[in-house]
């Protein structure tokens, strides 16, 4: 079966359901290229297609649903699930053709604002996972197994200390992590071989120069509405909405405690109301588009890469919020079409031309391991995502051609990075990549 089929199955495994809504997911489109995108896509993934099941696989599939709930976290691991071979089950796709049939699944779509033209399809298998939640209980998990986290500037790692002294030569053997407060973390060597794997998303190119050729830092902007409770409970089963030309949102959460101390978020709950004063309901919103990069020049060792700033950026670009406002007007109830937008934020991705993930060992440094180039899909592998990690290191190479580090750079995915300005488009994303020095905000260097 797909790893996508494996990782849903996971979500709805009694470790992991805690942590996954299946709201469904409907992607709607206005423009040609895009509508003849979603009809390739239905084609494909839907009973539709013309592909007969036999009976065998009917069989299987009925099996599947009663067999979910009773998968333990073995199971989940192993990939021993009972839908072996198929991409979704029966009945879960569904055409939207009009403006009735959105607003039979989405009942609260404004009578203002929504053009007719917008059609597409819903996804019933399908949904969003807390991700803030499954990660605290993963590390919760994780220390009762003995790992042991370093977090803070001390758990900050600014540079890999390698046995030759060089730490940009090749052939290297990295012995050591060293952490923003000074604190060196070194391999014990009493476990003899040892090994290094990195995970850090889009800021890979800082800590190893190298991993430039392989991923592109890319950011996208992020938005929330603050809503009354009655607001709340109104979308609260509402799918993930995806408008290809403009953006998506979600179901709003009930968010609790403090952004910087550490938040708890839950689904919003029929008996919600405003009484309680600890916490806020808040509808998340992303602007779709291309992506801005954020070129840096570095001269230790010399290389132009596009990398996330070091600090946090907390506004967005007027471009991508008048697309936000766009959404907000086409797709919300009418009182929240002028509704300030806040906890804004650009959020960044590691890209690859053809959003494949690179997971697997760098050539020029030994005993290191790069697991990412996640292209903004990869949390929804959380669960699974480990078991290609641990495949790897068994085996001793990677042996998905796909997951390898490319030998020319990013040029073995399709194209190349950077080859033609501040980055390539992806061809599944609507828009061009743009450089955060074009957006009218301010960035780090910037008087």
């Amino acid at each position: 079966m797909s790893r996508y089929q494996h990782a849903i199955d996971a979500w709805q495994s009694t470790e992991w359901s805690p942590y996954f809504h299946k709201v469904g997911y409907v992607r709607l489109a206005q423009g040609k290229e895009r509508l003849e995108a979603i009809d390739q896509d239905f084609e494909y993934f839907s009973n539709d297609s013309g592909q007969k099941r036999g009976p065998m696989v009917e069989s299987n599939l009925k099996k599947s649903d009663r067999a979910l709930h009773r998968m333990t976290k073995d199971q989940v691991d192993k990939g021993d699930f009972r839908t072996e071979g198929l991409r979704f089950p029966p009945g879960c796709f569904r055409r939207l053709k009009s403006r009735a049939d959105i607003k039979d699944i989405l009942p609260s779509l404004p009578d203002e604002g929504f053009q007719e033209n917008w059609q597409g399809y819903l996804n019933t298998h399908a949904g969003y996972a807390l991700a803030s939640e499954s990660i605290k209980a993963t590390h919760q998990k994780c220390v009762e197994l003995g790992v042991k986290f370093e977090l803070g500037e001390r758990g900050h790692i600014v540079e890999l200390i390698n046995s030759t002294g060089d730490p940009h030569g090749d052939d290297r053997d990295v012995v050591a992590i060293k952490a923003a407060d000074g604190t060196v973390h070194q391999h014990p060597p009493e476990m003899g071989q040892h090994l290094t794997i990195l995970s850090l998303g889009a800021h890979l190119p800082r800590l190893l120069p190298v991993a430039s050729s392989q991923v592109m830092a890319k950011a996208w902007s992020v938005a929330h509405l603050e809503l009354s409770a009655a607001e709340a409970r109104v979308l609260k089963d509402a799918p993930v909405m995806n408008f290809s030309e403009l953006g998506f949102w979600m179901a709003p959460l009930w968010v609790s405690g403090d952004e910087l101390r550490g938040e708890d978020a839950r689904v919003v709950r029929d008996n919600d109301n405003d009484e309680d004063q600890n916490g806020r309901y808040l509808l998340k919103l992303a602007a779709h588009g291309g992506g801005w990069t954020n070129f840096t020049e570095s001269s230790s060792p010399p290389f132009s890469a596009s990398v996330p700033p070091r600090h946090p950026i907390s506004t967005i670009p007027a471009s991508d919020e008048a697309l936000l406002r766009h959404l907000v007007r086409t797709s919300l109830p009418k009182p929240l079409h002028d509704r300030p937008f806040i906890r804004t934020s650009i959020c960044w991705c590691a890209d690859t031309p053809d959003s494949e993930y690179i997971i697997d060992f760098v050539p020029s440094v030994r005993n290191v391991v790069l697991a990412g180039a996640d292209s903004g899909h990869a949390f929804k592998m959380f669960p699974i995502a480990g078991g290609w990690l641990k495949q790897l290191v068994e085996a001793g190479m990677q042996q998905k051609k796909r997951w390898r580090w490319k030998a020319n750079g990013a040029s073995d995915h399709g194209g190349a990075v950077g080859s033609d300005g501040p980055g390539q488009s992806v061809a599944w994303r609507a828009g061009w990549v743009r450089d955060l020095k074009d957006s009218g905000l301010k960035r780090e260097g910037d008087n």
